[in-house]
């Protein structure tokens, strides 16, 4: 079942059943985990394409973490109990969720060796690297979540990454509004990414 959500929206609370999955058709839903503590941990946030929430269906579990809209929306909904019955019947779909599930696996093996040998200047400019689309030698990255967001995705708090983004002005990054310009792309690939 497709269904539009606004932001705010609360998918699904840490600790309740795992009745579903879901596909992100349009914007952006954020993974977190509430600490015993009273604290609040970004895991993940997931875009368009994207499909969040397998692992705990397959498992017939609970939700380890909150799902919360961070953009209009629109999800599609897969009720576990078909989701499963279709693995059973289909080996492909086992083996294509299988390949989903490691490459998440992967991508957070990733994320923390980058939070254990990065700075937070290093995770910055490699964010900004990896969604950066090229033109003449120069580069533009239209930021796709706020800024809030985007610190909680690399690991640091807001006014750390409005440090990080002070820093990389002294290497041609320039950061207007929701637009960064970095206008020696191959210097800040060099520096970054040959590490």
């Amino acid at each position: 079942m497709v269904r539009t959500c606004a932001r705010g929206t609360i998918l699904f609370m840490q600790g309740d059943r795992a009745d579903r999955f879901y596909v992100v058709l349009e914007g952006w839903v954020r993974l977190v985990r509430h600490t015993p503590d009273g604290n609040e941990v970004t895991v993940a946030v997931f875009g368009e394409g994207e499909s969040l929430a397998e692992a705990a269906v397959l498992e017939l579990a609970t939700f380890p973490v909150e799902g919360q809209v961070v953009a209009p929306s629109r999800l599609l909904g897969v009720p576990g109990t078909s989701f499963r019955a279709r693995l059973r019947e289909n080996p492909d779909l086992c083996f294509n969720i299988m390949a989903t599930l490691s490459r998440r696996l992967l991508f957070f093996l990733q994320r923390i060796e980058q939070l254990s040998t990065h700075s937070t200047l290093e995770r910055t400019a490699l964010f900004l690297l990896r969604l950066a689309r090229e033109e003449q030698g120069r580069a533009i990255v239209d930021l796709p979540l706020d800024k809030a967001l985007i610190a909680a995705r690399l690991g640091m708090q807001p006014e750390t990454l409005s440090r990080a983004f002070g820093k990389l002005r002294a290497l041609g990054v320039k950061v207007e509004g929701e637009r960064v310009t970095m206008e020696e792309i191959e210097r800040l690939r060099q520096r970054f990414e040959g590490r």
